[in-house]
């Protein structure tokens, strides 16, 4: 079995253990669909991550993500194997119509657009809540970003959820006004 390989076998398994704790019924229903777009997904991205050893987390992340989705109603299976994210891997083809366009704020709106504002929708926060939202996302957990930046755990929570809650906004009013000027 090669690494590729491996990798996706640990991240249906990590994807597997972690949604066992939910007992709900959708999160039941839904378990395996949702390990399996878990491990796709952990599989298709693993090269972006900055430290490899945190390849369990990370699914942890989608896994969690995933749900959340699938609770709010927003989560649709994409039915998509291995096989075809290779294939997009391999011709360097950026995927369907569907993945470059996000809705934001009920808009439809391309990722590109939505890449190139990013930096500037990230520099209306201050400059620490920007590293620790970055960082974040990059796939630090709240304690480790606690004791980077010496807070207490709880003040990175709220701090990232403020973080969040202000970008949301920044990028719906961003959306809102080229929707408007077009």
């Amino acid at each position: 079995m090669d690494q590729a390989s491996r990798d996706f076998v640990e991240a249906s398994e990590v994807a597997r253990r972690f949604l066992s704790r939910w007992r709900d019924g959708l999160t039941r229903s839904l378990k395996e669909d949702l390990v399996q777009e878990a491990a796709s997904e952990a599989w298709r991205c693993r090269s972006s991550l900055r430290d490899p050893d945190r390849f369990s987390s990370f699914v942890r992340t989608i896994s969690r993500r995933l749900r959340y989705k699938a609770l709010r109603g927003g989560w649709r299976r994409s039915i998509r194997s291995l096989q075809d994210h290779l294939e997009e891997v391999e011709s360097g083809s950026p995927g369907t119509e569907a993945e470059q366009t996000i809705s934001v704020g009920g808009r439809p709106c391309e990722f590109s657009w939505l890449l190139e504002e990013l930096g500037p929708v990230m520099r209306s926060l201050t400059a620490l809540n920007e590293q620790l939202t970055r960082s974040y996302y990059e796939g630090f957990s709240c304690a480790e970003l606690a004791e980077r930046f010496g807070l207490e755990e709880d003040c990175v929570k709220v701090r990232l959820y403020r973080c969040r809650r202000k970008l949301r906004k920044e990028f719906e009013g961003r959306v809102r006004r080229a929707s408007l000027g077009t």
